[in-house]
């Protein structure tokens, strides 16, 4: 998937890869840009009591 980050006038391009996944309850997509390199993402869905927790982990 691509994407363009915006800040004032300075804006880049990217582009998103899903490296792993596991339905209804893990996803860690990668976004990478051309000029300020990769961010790792890492979301989990926990069970908590009635409802959902999501954590959500970032590594550039």
């Amino acid at each position: 998937m691509r994407f363009t980050v915006r800040l004032g006038p300075w804006s880049a391009e990217g582009v998103t890869t899903v490296r792993h996944r596991e339905p209804g309850k893990e996803l860690e997509p990668e976004a990478s840009f051309e000029a300020l390199g990769t961010a790792r993402i890492f979301l989990q869905l926990r069970p908590w009591g009635e409802e959902t927790l999501v954590v959500c982990d970032e590594h550039p």
